[in-house]
């Protein structure tokens, strides 16, 4: 690729950044983006993947991006400590530096962004191998796509994941085992769901007898010290995520219904299972093996989540909202590959049917526009997609991160916080934080797989000074949220809805409210329920 389709992806790349972060404040639109720079911050720190100092953890689902992360924490804590050195930059002046947060989040959109523009370089290179039309309509779907943006700036493993599933593919087509072994590695470490790719790699190269014992070999070789890792923290060979959130989904009914919510949140509509079904026989039409091997990658890794992951519809129209729909967004870069693939054989038949008699050129240019009619909603999808990453990252600022500075600002340094989401209010509270889901603290999963009495038993041992929980999920008792909620209810919705939430304040005697965080209609997770996050400290 030449360098200067190289720049222009840059400067495009640099263009769509701004126009969709433009409304957007600070933050990210995940709590689960914060527990990442929570590890982040220990690994630059030399703590290695410590939850609490000290207090080593397989919460880490996506090492990989985790310590590509620990450089912009890392960086933005050495300037926070020192803001000297800020003062000494050009156009800063001592009252600017000394006033700054030290927050990470310019550092890591950036590496959002630098690594969305490599998968964008990484896929035209793929698609160039059908021909100059499908790398010049892989190249906009990279860069342009609302979706992939949206995930490029989520501060989550997307991207990276994006980049190294494209990189194995072509790793395969080019019959280098040794690359791809290694590349298999990394998508494990990027996301779990990487060892499914990882199994089709080894079934690919089984079926043509291509250096499966290198491939296999150079995989574990580079796997194997975070298996150990977690059998020594956890006695488990997997991340805690494997036991929290894991479960099998074998109800046909909510695996289509799943997929059919999120396909139709990308803005193509029903002109994606077209623009696919086109690629893939425009690929294999050139024998390239490129459409086979790619939608044989997305499929294991659309199975791999679905059948494994339950994951929530709501809305109308129906959505997965981003807190479930970004497990399945990893096999979103192989699809676009497949559907810019497909758009542009469609676009350059149409252009040769220009030069027709008109009965040829109708037949030729319909196709074409048929998909053009049906995925013309993509420009307001793009506006909306943006809005919506905004109102999620301010819901995360407004309950999250709010809760964090205030427990920062009023508890002593010596407090002990237990919380739900563990991400925001471990990294600004910088106080030792109880998760009380289990996923940053292997011991309290342990004692859970032992039975109720002994995980209260563990909690009530660690003594608690602030709990900080959505009230009408864990603090039933001391939830005026979840009193009205249930008076607007059939009484049958009612009572099942106060039996699935707990009482964490009865529990461990933290029955004062001291502080309410609250948002008027929540993107993240769209449910009164989480509407509202309190904090408790003993009366």
């Amino acid at each position: 690729m030449s360098l200067r389709i190289v720049l222009a992806l840059l400067v495009l790349h640099g263009a769509v950044g701004f126009a969709f972060l433009r409304t957007a404040g600070p933050g990210f639109p995940l709590d689960d983006t914060w527990a990442h720079m929570v590890f982040a911050r220990s690994f630059a720190e030399g703590q290695g993947f410590a939850y609490n100092p000290g207090q080593p953890e397989t919460g880490v689902s996506a090492p990989l991006w985790t310590a590509l992360l620990a450089l912009p924490v890392g960086i933005a804590d050495g300037l926070h400590r020192h803001p000297e050195v800020l003062e000494a930059l050009p156009g800063i002046d001592a009252g600017t530096a000394r006033a700054w947060d030290g927050r990470p989040d310019d550092g890591v959109r950036l590496l959002g962004g630098l690594i969305g523009l490599l998968l964008a370089i990484v896929g035209t290179r793929l698609a160039a191998r059908a021909g100059r039309w499908p790398a010049a309509f892989t190249a906009a779907a990279l860069t342009l796509d609302p979706l992939l943006v949206a995930d490029r700036f989520s501060g989550m493993e997307l991207a990276l994941f994006g980049l190294l599933s494209l990189l194995f593919v072509e790793a395969l087509l080019d019959e280098l085992p040794r690359r791809a072994g290694l590349l298999a590695a990394g998508l494990a470490l990027a996301r779990p769901e990487g060892l499914v790719l990882a199994l089709f790699g080894l079934y690919w190269l089984l079926r043509r007898r291509q250096g499966v014992v290198r491939y296999v070999s150079l995989m574990l070789l580079c796997l194997l010290p975070w298996v150990g890792y977690c059998l020594v923290v956890s006695g488990r060979p997997w991340p805690a995520t494997f036991d929290t959130k894991a479960a099998m989904v074998l109800e046909p009914r909510a695996v289509f219904g799943a997929l059919a919510a999120l396909g139709g949140d990308t803005g193509w509509g029903w002109a994606l299972p077209l623009a696919v079904g086109v690629g893939i026989f425009s690929l294999e039409g050139g024998r390239h093996s490129l459409g086979t091997i790619t939608l044989g990658a997305a499929l294991v890794l659309l199975g791999g989540v679905l059948f494994s992951r339950p994951l929530e519809v709501a809305g109308d129209p129906p959505r997965v909202p981003f807190y479930w729909a970004r497990y399945v967004h990893i096999a979103w870069p192989l699809l676009l590959v497949l559907a810019s693939t497909g758009v542009s054989s469609l676009v350059r038949t149409a252009y040769a049917g220009l030069r027709c008699r008109p009965h040829y050129a109708v037949a030729l240019i319909g196709p074409c526009a048929l998909v053009l009619f049906l995925m013309r909603g993509l420009p307001a999808y793009a506006a909306e997609r943006s809005q919506r990453f905004a109102a999620e990252c301010a819901d995360v600022e407004a309950l999250n991160v709010a809760a964090g500075r205030w427990i920062a600002e009023h508890t002593d340094r010596r407090a002990v916080v237990a919380t739900h989401d563990a991400g925001a209010i471990r990294f600004f509270g910088q106080r030792e934080t109880i998760d009380l889901f289990g996923n940053q603290c292997h011991e309290l999963l342990a004692a859970e797989r032992q039975g109720e009495a002994a995980a209260r038993a563990w909690l009530l041992a660690r003594h608690p000074d602030v709990l900080a929980v959505f009230p009408a999920l864990w603090a039933r008792g001391h939830s005026p949220e979840l009193a009205s909620l249930w008076a607007q209810l059939p009484a049958q919705e009612g009572a099942a809805l106060v039996a699935a939430a707990q009482d964490y304040a009865e529990l461990f005697g933290l029955t004062q409210r001291v502080a309410t965080f609250s948002v008027t209609d929540p993107a993240t997770v769209p449910s009164p329920l989480h509407a509202h996050l309190a904090i408790f400290v003993a009366p």
